[in-house]
């Protein structure tokens, strides 16, 4: 993944918020590059912060790691402080460069997460690799910053002249790269294209000053997609009814919508839920309904007779299937967000 202006510190601090725990990376010589300031420490990485290197009483433990490209866990070493962490290894070309850490002390961190640790590592090896610290790309990076924060037409206009861009430039976000795209570290790639372009993932283009509404937009997408949503394409302008769910306030919740929609959440109620989802994003069509799930239609009838009787509505009527359908979307997009 190209991490493009947004650098190593935010990669530590997505790996840091992903894992809850501390993250920290060194280069080769033990010294603090940058580290997440939101998780617990330990009095070897303070040391390592404050001083800017490692007691050399660490130094043993370091020097049994080598540089595996494996991902390896340390143990716990009492007398120096130093708790237990995971450790990746930056290596490129056969070089040592640095050290990516993840405070473990209770021995939690999955298989899963080492996985997502040595990515991690390997985005900071890219990142430590390329020069990106000259003039120009800081300067680049500020404004491409200030944008993605809100609209900014001054940072536009200074974007504009100092990538040498059209005065009418605009700009999309996309769910999948193209060369010469600014990728961002979730994955959604911005793209400067002509106003009367064709689009992508965000919708029609947007102005430069609006970037980060474009960036919004690809993320909501992307959300809708990992929740069910089957549109016609994966872009801002086919989410439909989706995009009121996903715009709602965060304090709404499925209930506020269908009071009792956590009875058909339950696990002895899954066929009829699977049967009101799939309802709903057939548009209604029994017909079409019927036939993904692959069931006759008095079975069908029969399990919204159930659904009906379980939440005390009538699905005849639009008004409750409208809100029986925006609140299972709504937890669809709440489980995908973790809220």
């Amino acid at each position: 993944m190209d991490t493009g202006f947004f650098g190593i510190q935010s990669i530590v601090d997505a790996l840091a918020s992903e894992l809850s725990r501390a993250v920290l990376v060194d280069d080769r010589e033990l010294n603090a590059l940058c580290w997440s300031s939101q998780q617990e420490v330990d009095p070897i990485r303070l040391s390592s912060i404050l001083r800017n290197g490692l007691d050399s009483a660490a130094i043993d433990v370091v020097n049994r790691i080598g540089k595996s490209n494996s991902v390896v866990v340390t143990e716990e070493v009492p007398e120096i402080g130093m708790k237990s962490r995971v450790c990746a290894p930056l290596v490129h070309e056969g070089e040592l460069i640095g050290y990516l850490w993840v405070l473990d002390p209770q021995r939690t961190v999955t298989e899963a997460q080492k996985l997502d640790v040595r990515t991690a590592a390997n985005n900071i090896v890219t990142a430590l690799a390329t020069d990106r610290n000259t003039d120009d790309n800081r300067r680049r990076n500020e404004l491409l910053a200030k944008l993605e924060r809100g609209h900014d037409d001054e940072s536009a206009t200074s974007l504009t002249i100092h990538e040498q861009l059209p005065r009418d430039v605009h700009v999309v976000a996309d769910l999948h790269k193209q060369p010469g795209d600014w990728v961002l570290p979730d994955g959604i790639a911005v793209r400067p294209v002509p106003k009367e372009s064709l689009g992508a993932t965000s919708g029609t283009p947007l102005p430069l000053a609006d970037l980060g509404d474009a960036v919004r937009r690809a993320r909501l997408v992307r959300t809708a997609i990992r929740a069910g949503a089957k549109l016609d394409m994966p872009r801002w302008d086919a989410l439909q009814s989706w995009r009121l769910v996903l715009e709602c306030p965060e304090t709404l919740t499925p209930e506020d919508i269908q009071p009792h929609v956590n009875k058909l959440l339950e696990p002895a109620h899954q066929d009829l839920l699977k049967t009101a989802e799939v309802l709903f994003d057939s548009g209604g069509d029994i017909q079409a309904a019927t036939e993904a799930l692959h069931i006759h239609r008095t079975t069908f009838y029969y399990r919204l007779g159930k659904i009906s009787d379980l939440l005390g509505v009538n699905l005849q009527h639009d008004s409750d299937k409208q809100n029986l359908d925006f609140a299972l979307k709504l937890h669809r997009i709440r489980s995908v967000l973790h809220l």
